[in-house]
């Protein structure tokens, strides 16, 4: 996400400012900051990958 931010905000922000090019890039840090969250708290109880490691630990205890 920083590098699509770079890439396609730099113009804004070389040519309209600061303000405009952060209005303009609201989605993209939205799903920096969302991709980050979920890297440190992870996807939660209801996650597939807790389903699946869930079924991991019964087949090894039968």
């Amino acid at each position: 996400m920083l590098v699509a931010i770079a890439t396609t905000k730099g113009e804004i922000l070389k040519n309209d400012g600061f303000w405009k090019m952060l209005h303009e890039s609201r989605t993209d840090w939205a799903m920096l900051l969302g991709g980050i969250f979920l890297l440190i708290e992870g996807a939660g109880k209801w996650s597939f990958d807790k389903k699946l490691s869930q079924n991991k630990k019964r087949r090894r205890i039968i």
